[in-house]
């Protein structure tokens, strides 16, 4: 089996949209196909957005991209905090929803602590080993 444990110093980072398929359901049900749809958009070219910004980043890689979540791979030496608050700012400002954040030097690392982020009220980045 093999193991994504990082063996060249890099940070798991797993972004998760918060509330978005409650808010296109909310849409949907309430007949508000041209809302929902302009709410896909939104999100799906703010997501590709996170990525181009993620992959700018020296050596950094999107592992995983699909609906409203991102797993990427970034070098230690790249990783910056900041960058990920700002992403998360601009996803706020696009889309009115916002990202919670599980960051760890593996992907199962990343995983939970994206659980944890989102059971202990969302809108936060958790990194915890």
């Amino acid at each position: 089996m093999k193991s994504d444990k990082v063996t060249n110093n890099a940070v798991y980072v797993h972004l998760d949209g918060d509330g978005i398929g409650d808010r296109l359901e909310l849409l949907l049900i309430d007949g508000d196909i041209v809302g929902a749809r302009s709410f896909s958009k939104s999100v799906s070219d703010t997501i590709a957005e996170v990525c181009a910004s993620i992959e700018a980043v020296d050596g950094a890689q999107i592992v995983l991209a699909g609906g409203d979540d991102i797993i990427a791979s970034i070098p230690s030496k790249s990783w910056d905090l900041k960058k990920i608050e700002e992403i998360r700012m601009r996803f706020v400002n696009k889309t009115g929803c916002t990202l919670s954040c599980g960051v760890g030097t593996s992907i199962q690392t990343a995983l939970n602590n994206l659980r944890r982020a989102k059971l202990s009220g969302k809108n936060r980045i958790v990194s915890r080993e």
